[in-house]
């Protein structure tokens, strides 16, 4: 899967993508738009391009739809304390001061809790989660 960690107006995300055995750590997961939001997605490959290309394309049309473990998220420059949250039972938002999903969520959780950056958060989950790594792609609501 991946990590995708969101803090302080920055989000990082992992390039690694994985089939079976092969790993290419080229991916990206993460995105920002012209008026500054920030999104990420974790999952397929294929749902994640369409995510990210609808965020960046204006989200136009509704968002697409999150096969079963797939997950994304958009946090707005003007409310970066509230997380859209995409999942397969549809959209939720959270009050959050930080954020991550992925298959290393948890670990980048626990990061962020002891003080750990987006970027710090993603390397933390990347030791400890096989579906983590690559570069980290960190990108910020000022640009």
């Amino acid at each position: 899967m991946t990590t995708i960690a969101y803090r302080d107006g920055d989000i990082a995300g992992d390039t690694q993508v994985s089939s079976g055995t092969v790993f290419d750590c080229t991916a990206v997961k993460v995105a920002r738009n012209r008026d500054g939001d920030l999104a990420g997605a974790a999952g397929t490959s294929v749902f994640a391009q369409a995510f990210l290309a609808w965020f960046t394309g204006g989200e136009k049309h509704e968002a697409p739809q999150c096969p079963e473990d797939d997950e994304a998220f958009i946090v707005r420059a003007t409310n970066p304390g509230e997380v859209e949250c995409f999942e397969k039972g549809g959209k939720c938002v959270v009050c959050a001061s930080y954020y991550a999903i992925g298959s290393g969520k948890r670990v980048a959780i626990g990061a962020m809790a002891f003080g750990a950056t987006a970027a710090q958060a993603v390397d933390c989950a990347a030791k400890h989660d096989i579906y983590t790594g690559g570069e980290v792609v960190v990108l910020s609501h000022q640009g």
